[in-house]
C-alpha cells in the first residue's frame, strides 16, 4: 500500500515537472512573438494597419531618396501604417502620373504623398484626390496653385541664399557655376529656380561676379562637362546641388588636378562627402535632412487622417557643414 502511494506521487510529481516544463516553454514562446512584434519580424502579436499611404514618385534610386524613405520607413512604423511606392517611370509624362493617382484612389488610399521632380505636373490629380475626400502632401517641391493639403520640405530659396552669402564672403570668388540635377532641366521646375533665385539675390549685391549654370541632361556624363567648362572658362567655385553629382563633381576634379584652384560646395551629409569635408577637399555642403522630411510626411498624412488638420507649410531645417563641424562627426570610412 505504502509503496503504491510512492508510485502516485512520483507520477504527480513527473507530470507536474511536465507541466511546469510546458509552461515555461509557453511563456518563453509568447515572449518571443511579443519581442518579435516589436521589431516587426513576428507575426502573431501584430497589429493590423490602421492606414494605407502611397508615395508617388520618379526617384526610387538616388542617395536623397533612400535617406527619404528611412524617414518613411520609420514614421510608418511607429504609426502603425502601411506606406506603397507607385514609382512614375517618365516624370514628364503627366498620363503616367494621372494613372498612378488613379490607381491610389482606386485602392481607395487614405492619404498620397506625391514627390515629383516638378510636383505642378500633378497639380490636376491632386485636386480630383482631394475632392474625393484623400489628402495630399507635396515633398521636396510645392505646387503652391494646386490644392494639397500641405507641403513639407527645405526652403529651396534660403538655401541658395545661405550658400551665395558663404560665396560672397569670399572675396576671390569671382566666377561660380552652379550644377542641376537632370531632374531640373525643365525650367518649371520650382526648387532649381527657388535655389538659383535666393543664390542670385545675394551674388546680384556685387558687380563682376560671374555665375554660370550647369543644367545636365539625363544619363550626360558630368565628368566630360566639367572637363569643357575647366578648359573654357574656369570657374573659382563649383556648386553641386545634388549629392551624387557633389560626388562626381569631387572625383572629376581630383582626376583632374584641380583641387584647391576650384573650391567645391557639396550637398547633402553622404559619408564620402563627410571625409572630404574632413579632408579639405571640399569647402562646405548644403545639408538636407531627407530622413526628417520623410518622417514629417507620413507624420501630416496620418494628422490628416486623425485630426483633419496639419501645418499646410512645414520648411525643415538645414545646414551648411564646413571643415570644423564635419570634423565633429563620427569618422565615416
Amino acid at each position: 500500500m505504502k509503496s503504491q502511494r510512492v508510485r502516485n506521487f512520483q507520477v504527480i510529481k513527473f507530470i507536474l515537472v511536465m507541466l511546469l516544463i510546458v509552461l515555461i516553454g509557453y511563456i518563453g514562446f509568447i515572449t518571443y512573438q511579443i519581442r518579435s512584434a516589436e521589431s516587426g519580424s513576428g507575426n502573431l502579436f501584430r497589429r493590423i494597419p490602421e492606414q494605407q499611404y502611397v508615395v508617388i514618385t520618379d526617384d526610387e534610386e538616388s542617395y536623397a531618396h533612400l535617406t527619404f524613405m528611412e524617414g518613411v520607413n520609420a514614421a510608418s512604423e511607429s504609426l502603425n501604417v502601411v506606406v506603397k511606392i507607385e514609382p512614375i517611370e517618365d516624370s514628364t509624362n503627366e498620363d503616367e502620373i494621372e494613372d498612378a493617382f488613379k490607381a491610389s484612389m482606386y485602392a481607395h488610399v487614405d492619404g498620397i504623398v506625391v514627390k515629383l521632380a516638378n510636383n505642378d505636373r500633378a497639380k490636376a490629380s491632386i485636386k480630383k484626390s482631394e475632392d474625393r475626400g484623400i489628402p495630399v502632401v507635396a515633398v521636396g517641391n510645392d505646387s503652391i496653385t494646386s490644392e494639397r493639403s500641405a507641403y513639407i520640405g527645405t526652403n529651396k530659396y534660403n538655401l541658395g541664399l545661405s550658400v551665395g552669402e558663404l560665396v560672397l564672403s569670399d572675396e576671390e570668388a569671382e566666377n561660380v557655376l552652379i550644377v542641376f540635377d537632370f531632374n531640373y532641366t525643365d525650367k518649371k521646375g520650382a526648387a532649381a529656380n527657388n535655389y538659383l533665385n535666393g543664390f542670385l539675390s545675394v551674388m546680384n549685391e556685387i558687380d563682376g561676379r560671374k555665375i554660370q549654370t550647369l543644367f545636365l541632361e539625363e544619363d550626360q556624363r558630368i565628368e566630360s562637362m566639367i572637363k569643357a567648362v575647366l578648359d573654357q572658362d574656369k570657374p573659382d567655385y563649383i556648386i553641386a546641388t545634388d549629392p551624387i553629382n557633389s560626388l562626381r563633381v569631387t572625383k572629376a576634379l581630383i582626376d583632374l588636378n584641380e583641387i584647391g584652384n576650384v573650391k567645391i560646395i557639396a550637398s547633402s551629409e553622404h559619408p564620402d562627402i563627410v571625409n572630404y569635408l574632413k579632408k579639405g577637399t571640399i569647402v562646405a555642403s548644403a545639408v538636407e535632412d531627407f530622413q526628417l522630411i520623410g518622417n514629417g510626411a507620413i507624420q501630416s498624412i496620418y494628422e490628416l487622417g486623425h485630426q483633419r488638420s496639419t501645418s499646410a507649410y512645414q520648411a525643415i531645417p538645414f545646414e551648411i557643414m564646413g571643415q570644423e563641424t564635419a570634423g565633429e562627426r563620427d569618422d565615416l570610412e
